[in-house]
């Protein structure tokens, strides 16, 4: 295995090599210079955070230490149950036992050896409680306390700031002010002064805590610096050609490399082919295109794949974020009370507040006519929802611009000027309208899962928070389109040390990965909101031990009693 002649000149060298300035690589950068190791962060994007910085910001760990310093029971044992009765059959039961057991060790650790600043979301509980076997209402999510900004001195303004998130309450504050969608209730002088004060929460929050804590080790942070090729010599990766300031740039890194680039969010052919529905469009930074799988695929580096569903989305027409498109998150849109989603025949087709439910409802195809069942498709919402909650930069009773929303006094206007069937809608729209009544959802059962009541409902609203009749002109529809941030369906396969491995499943030396480059293989066809931040944390947690000469883990103990 190799690639290119070594250079006859390195232009940096370090111990370890993090490709990437998400969670995962600036936790791998921090572990490993606690351990000894120098320590180099590339980042191809001008920013910082990645795709940790645009997301809810949250971890999820079963028996963490917030829950046992709180009385709340929980076990390693409960949350594999858990991952088991949520993967589908397709989760690797050896990767998720060795997340179940390492995640509380690198949490603790990141707490009290980089002081990452962290909380418990009380009273939040897993996605598919209580259903699920082994499930929680409490405990298993942690997200950042609020992080003043201004402690991160001239990175401030290198460090993300999420457009898809409502950054200035934590949302254990938003929970308590009635949910996450329910803004025009949250407290407005508390959110308002931590905006001008530039304190974060939420994913801004988490990374900048991450950035701050590899600030603190005088970790080199080298953004515009973009990894191109993998630099391998008799079967050992021995550091990286990128691109700097026009020019090939190369770092030797003696003990190790780890990609931590995320997924492949903004590169248009592997969305296609994996995502395996069309139209697919980022909502994370525009630095995330694909380079871990080509990459590493070039060493003969093993993909993996696992069905994951899309997310809702939409655009506003000349909006950019960092020089992008900036296509936003829509689950807020059709989640809400009094708005559905519906498909072009004007039926609904899932959980409207659950966005597993409508994204894995969006790829299904019907193998008679070859066509999308549920693609394209639409929010409707009526008046009430408008003057109640905000769809993206526009709050609550702002009007929405034309070339977003169609308006139409009637349903059937409404259908016939959106080329959704009148008929499908009118009947679709008055039977829902008579499960708001009952406030029982018997379709789809939307309102009765407490994480979306939480999290796309209203809390403050008596009976299901979820549901609300569409009954009061004029009407809204806005049409949808298929979103990824972050989660994908194929990435890098790894093993418990997070070494990427080849395909004969031997390790490729040297090369290890983390957090959304490696394939979701521990969880199989399930997620809950939180994995993806806590397995970038802990890839990068034991890559780095490993690299630093520790290849022991405390799996085979828990293995070994998990047998008998």
């Amino acid at each position: 295995m190799s690639t290119r002649t070594t250079p006859d000149h390195w232009d940096e060298e370090t111990d370890f090599l993090s490709i990437g300035a998400g969670i995962g690589g600036l936790a791998g950068a921090i572990a490993a210079s606690a351990w000894g190791l120098d320590s180099i962060v590339i980042e191809k994007g001008p920013t910082v955070g990645g795709v940790t910085a645009f997301s809810g910001g949250q971890l999820w760990v079963p028996a963490n230490h917030f829950q046992e310093a709180e009385g709340i029971e929980d076990s390693l044992e409960d949350g594999y149950e858990y991952i088991a009765a949520t993967g589908g059959g397709l989760h690797d039961p050896h990767l998720a036992r060795n997340y179940l057991v390492h995640a509380p060790l690198a949490l603790r650790w990141f707490a009290d050896q980089a002081g990452v600043p962290f909380s418990v979301i009380p009273d939040f509980p897993d996605y598919y409680y209580p259903k699920a076997p082994a499930s929680r209402a409490n405990g298993r999510y942690i997200e950042s306390a609020p992080f003043d900004a201004n402690a991160l001195g001239e990175w401030r303004s290198l460090t993300h700031l999420s457009p898809q998130m409502n950054s200035g309450l934590t949302m254990a504050e938003a929970v308590e002010h009635g949910g996450n969608m329910a803004f025009a209730k949250w407290d407005r002088t508390l959110f308002d002064d931590r905006r001008e004060k530039d304190i974060r929460t939420y994913g801004p929050g988490l990374g900048a805590g991450f950035v701050k804590a590899a600030l603190d080790r005088d970790i080199s942070i080298l953004v515009g610096t973009a990894a191109e090729e993998l630099i391998a010599e008799d079967g050992r990766v021995l550091g990286v050609r990128a691109q700097r300031d026009g020019r090939d740039f190369f770092i030797r890194a003696r003990h190790g490399v780890l990609i931590a680039a995320g997924g492949y969010d903004w590169n248009a052919e592997a969305q296609k082919f994996f995502g395996m529905i069309p139209d697919i469009r980022a909502a994370g930074p525009a630095s995330v295109t694909g380079d871990a799988i080509r990459m590493a695929g070039m060493l003969g580096a093993q993909i993996a794949q696992v069905p994951q569903p899309v997310n809702a989305g939409f655009g506003i027409e000349g909006e950019e974020h960092e020089g992008v498109p900036l296509w936003r998150l829509g689950a807020g849109v059709i989640g809400v009370p009094h708005a559905i989603a519906v498909n072009r025949k004007g039926r609904r087709f899932a959980e409207e507040s659950f966005y597993r439910s409508v994204g894995f409802a969006l790829k299904k195809i019907d193998g008679a006519t070859m066509e999308y069942e549920n693609y394209p498709f639409w929010a409707i919402q009526d008046s009430q929802a408008r003057e109640r909650y905000a769809i993206g930069p526009y709050g609550a009773g702002e009007d929405l611009p034309a070339h977003l929303a169609i308006r139409a006094d009637s349903i059937r206007e409404l259908a016939e000027l959106a080329g959704i069937d009148p008929d499908g809608l009118e009947s679709e729209i008055e039977r829902f309208n008579t499960f708001v009544r009952d406030g029982v959802d018997a379709d789809f059962h939307r309102g009765e899962r407490p994480w979306s009541a939480l999290s796309f409902g209203d809390i403050t609203i008596k009976g299901n928070s979820n549901l609300g009749a569409i009954e009061r002109g004029p009407f809204y529809a806005v049409k949808m389109i298929p979103l990824n941030i972050g989660i994908s369906n194929v990435g890098l396969a790894g093993d418990e040390h997070s070494r990427v491995i080849d395909w004969n499943g031997d390790p490729i030396d040297g090369l290890y990965v983390a957090g959304n480059s490696m394939a979701l293989t521990e969880f199989g066809a399930g997620y809950t909101s939180g994995q993806a931040n806590t397995r970038g944390m802990l890839g990068g947690y034991l890559a780095a031990r490993h690299a630093a000469g520790d290849p022991s883990t405390a799996l085979a103990d828990y293995e070994g009693q998990a047998s008998k």
